[in-house]
């Protein structure tokens, strides 16, 4: 007798990956990767800024304590090569950005260990460390703003991978690659 766990419902990207729905299975990832533990019996006492409790997305508590840098979701793409989904500082309170191995954006060139207004990573860390002061307060529709834009980027993204694929088969690599610049 076979138990059925989870239930999916699958709608936005009708590409397969390995037998299995990419959209699924990219939205999968970026849940793990956010996650607190938030409704579990382990989720922690003290909402999920609290930086002494460990998961994949971790806050600071203080200045020294450590945290998620950044996470990276990456696939192979027969026709673009490396495709990777890039969020800069903790997953939580970023945005999940398409980044070609062929051509980064320039703003992810941009910054060091010291604050640089032109760095992504340091704008997304900003806005963490704000939401971060009262994550009770702040999270839940920081989180909100940032899901909606992050569902905006990614129709555009499987919009302009298909574009691309399409200049790819007809051999022009070069617009293909200005075309993904576009996002």
């Amino acid at each position: 007798k076979r138990k059925s766990y989870v239930d999916y419902t699958f709608v936005l990207d009708e590409r397969i990956c390995d037998g299995y729905y990419y959209a699924s299975c990219l939205r999968m990832f970026k849940n793990i990767l956010r996650d607190h533990f938030e409704g579990e019996i382990i989720e922690p006492r003290y909402g999920s800024c609290y930086g002494g409790f460990t998961t994949i997305c971790m806050h600071a508590m203080t200045w020294d304590s450590a945290q998620t840098t950044c996470s990276l979701i990456s696939r192979w793409d027969s026709l673009l090569g490396p495709v990777m989904l890039y969020a800069p500082s903790i997953p939580c309170c970023s945005v999940y950005l398409p980044v070609y191995w062929n051509n980064p954006p320039e703003l992810l060139t941009k910054g060091s260990s010291t604050y640089d207004p032109h760095s992504l990573w340091w704008q997304t860390e900003r806005l963490a460390m704000a939401v971060s002061i009262d994550e009770n307060r702040f999270g839940p529709f920081t989180r909100a703003a940032l899901q909606q834009l992050e569902n905006q980027l990614e129709e555009k993204r499987v919009i302009t991978e298909a574009q691309a694929h399409r200049l790819v088969s007809e051999k022009k690599q070069d617009a293909a690659f200005d075309l993904l610049k576009t996002l």
